[in-house]
């Protein structure tokens, strides 16, 4: 991690290979759009689970009426 952020630094600053800055600057884009990905992926999944839950209320109701 350390390392990362030295090689962050230099590029940065303009003092780096400039084939490495640009797989740096790749590389965070791919991770900013992979987090965006988890943002989304993380609300859908909240919502299928709520869904679930209600679902399962629903026929747990059902039950308890048919006893």
């Amino acid at each position: 991690a350390i390392e990362v952020s030295k090689r962050q630094m230099r590029a940065r600053e303009g003092t780096g290979n400039p084939d490495n800055i640009l797989k740096l600057e790749a590389a965070e884009a791919k991770l900013q759009e992979l987090k965006s990905n988890m943002a989304v992926l993380g609300k859908e999944a909240a919502a299928a689970m709520a869904a679930v839950e209600a679902q399962q209320q629903r026929l747990t109701l059902q039950r308890l009426i048919a006893m």
